[in-house]
């Protein structure tokens, strides 16, 4: 029976082994010997075809290590599920005239089972050769089947060890790293240039599964793999170093490296299509050029790495890496290393920029702001580290902290007979900690502060509908404690979200009041927003207010609170009791 044949997926089966070219190895070499003993003939092979070859990880009576695959034999095998037997060549209109019959080594009887790998892929065959015709028994063909099983499980044995992708059948990291090491040991000091292809990142893997089916995206990466492939000549392997993310070594960095960019940019570009499934690919390529030393093959792939991730940042396809990419990548885990030892020394200290209420006329609360200034560093903006702590646990002990010093400092305040209310951002992920709202419940008795002046400024963002998050935000509001919306018109702004979020105030962000004076398109959406927030029973608060004209036009629309560089700058505990007393 014929085998379902596709030469390409072959192939990369066929390249997934690592054999091609190795030394020998006993493993190959025992079954060989074994076989010639066994059926008693002079030439037993184990053959792997590739493109344009047969190639002999292991021969018994033959000297040549390689022939054209127009004259193989097992060219013929591998598109047969059963022992292909050839008992007298000279009588086979397909193989008399061939060189091997009709010269060295003079072929006039041939055996061979085919190397089925996976159980689909015949990648080459276990075969016999004799120089005299021959007969080959029922029993004797069964037999030859089972040496070429354990051939096969002797590549498999070679496959697994860690060194495949399991789904794509490419090598893998581990391999390429030992490729690497190979060319370091053989050209050291010369340069390559490593290329990472981004087709899936890990969020668009985890979506597509969960989509369609962890093997459909198994079955849209083998088809992806079969492309890239099918663009590299010989001299380039490819590898699958994650799930989605390919790279490629290549020798060369001029010409032939620009091509290689252009047919991956245009691959990548189309819609991917498996089994009737059609996925359009946000992929990123990186590369970098480095010298084969033990650091650069060691540092290769995150250099790359680095570039993929700027590739995918500015919305390019392809990004070359360059050493200051490396600046803000070093920076970042600089200051996320040192956000323990900065809230255990205290490094950290809070400003506070006061509110003014319009209806009362009065400053009647302050906002806390976070500031850090680093031994080595210096300032380091709060736009800065929250974002990145942002990602890590890091964002609870930084919110801890914070309400800790806010809390401390407004209860210092209200002995000291000023009555405001104290603003605290909160974190997106501070909301989705279940145990949040018992921490505030704590921190409000520990400072013996009124749950009431305690305000959370939340910044709007998709999750805030979510019930984990809702249900956080519903229990921080039984407690007393104040709930505004931060940076309203310039984030998620999700309009169908907002009566099911148990907030009082909505902070209208600065970008959309600075242009308040000279751009009527903007005056009308403020008033807008403003009437329909009340409407809706919230309170508005314009952000952002830097001068005088800003100031009398923003009470002019009916805004309850403002808040600006116009009425105050951040201040430090001191100055703020200062502008308090005088405010007064």
């Amino acid at each position: 029976m014929a085998l379902k044949f596709d030469e390409d997926e072959r192939l990369i089966a066929l390249q997934s082994t690592g054999l091609l070219d190795t030394p020998p190895t006993e493993g190959f070499d025992r079954i060989t010997r074994l076989a010639a003993h066994l059926f008693a003939v002079p030439i037993a092979l184990v053959s792997l075809v590739d493109a344009d070859r047969q190639w002999f990880k292991s021969r018994v009576g033959l000297d040549t290590a390689q022939t054209p695959r127009e004259h193989a034999f097992c060219s013929h095998t591998i598109r047969a599920e059963q022992v292909l037997v050839v008992e007298n060549t000279l009588l086979d209109e397909r193989f008399r005239d061939n060189p091997l019959v009709t010269a060295e080594p003079s072929i006039r009887f041939y055996a061979g089972a085919p190397l089925l790998l996976d159980g689909r892929h015949a990648i080459g065959s276990l075969c016999l050769i004799d120089r005299v015709p021959r007969t080959f028994s029922v029993e004797q063909r069964a037999l030859l089947q089972e040496l070429a099983a354990i051939t096969v499980s002797q590549i498999d044995l070679q496959r697994s060890a860690g060194r495949v992708d399991e789904v794509t059948w490419l090598p893998n990291h581990a391999q390429m790293q030992d490729d690497l090491r190979a060319l370091l040991h053989e050209h050291a000091g010369e340069c390559r240039t490593l290329v990472l292809v981004e087709a899936m990142d890990h969020g668009a893997v985890r979506d597509a599964a969960r989509a369609i089916g962890v093997s459909h995206v198994e079955t849209l990466l083998q088809t992806l793999s079969l492309q890239l492939q099918s663009l590299l000549s010989k001299t380039f392997r490819l590898y699958a170093v994650g799930v989605g993310r390919f790279a490629i070594v290549v020798d060369r960095i001029g010409g032939d490296l620009v091509r290689l960019i252009e047919q991956l940019t245009d691959v990548l570009a189309r819609p991917l299509e498996s089994k009737e499934l059609i996925v359009e690919l946000h992929a990123a390529i990186g590369s970098v050029t480095f010298t084969l030393s033990p650091l650069g093959v060691e540092d290769a792939l995150r250099m790359a790495m680095t570039a993929v991730h700027r590739a995918s940042e500015t919305g390019q396809r392809h990004v070359s890496y360059a050493a200051e990419f490396d600046i803000r990548h070093q920076r970042a885990y600089a200051i996320l290393r040192d956000i323990p030892r900065a809230i255990q020394h205290q490094e950290f200290r809070l400003v506070y920029q006061p509110k003014f209420r319009v209806r009362s006329g009065r400053y009647e609360g302050v906002e806390a702001l976070i500031r850090w200034r680093h031994p080595s560093m210096g300032e380091i903006s709060p736009g800065e580290f929250i974002p990145l702590a942002e990602g890590t646990p890091l964002i609870h002990d930084i919110a801890k902290w914070v309400l800790s010093a806010a809390l401390s400092e407004l209860q210092k305040l209200r002995e000291e007979g000023f009555e405001v209310a104290m603003a605290v951002n909160a974190s997106a992920r501070n909301l989705e900690e279940p145990s949040f709202p018992r921490e505030l419940a704590v921190l409000c008795s520990r400072y013996d502060v009124p749950c009431e002046l305690l305000h959370l400024e939340c910044t709007e963002y998709s999750g805030l509908s979510a019930p984990q998050t809702l249900e956080s935000l519903h229990a921080i509001r039984e407690l007393g404690v104040q709930l505004s919306l931060d940076d309203f018109g310039v984030g998620y702004s999700n309009l169908g979200c907002l009566p099911q979020l148990p907030v009082q105030l909505l902070k209208i962000d600065r970008t959309l009041v600075a242009p308040i004076l000279d751009d009527p398109r903007t005056r009308q959406l403020l008033e807008g927003l403003v009437g329909l927030g009340h409407a809706m029973g919230f309170r508005l608060l314009a952000e952002g207010v830097e001068t005088q004209a800003v100031f009398e036009e923003v009470l002019s629309l009916g805004f309850d609170h403002v808040q600006g560089y116009y009425l105050s700058r951040p201040l430090d505990p001191e100055q703020l009791r200062a502008f308090l007393t005088a405010a007064r």
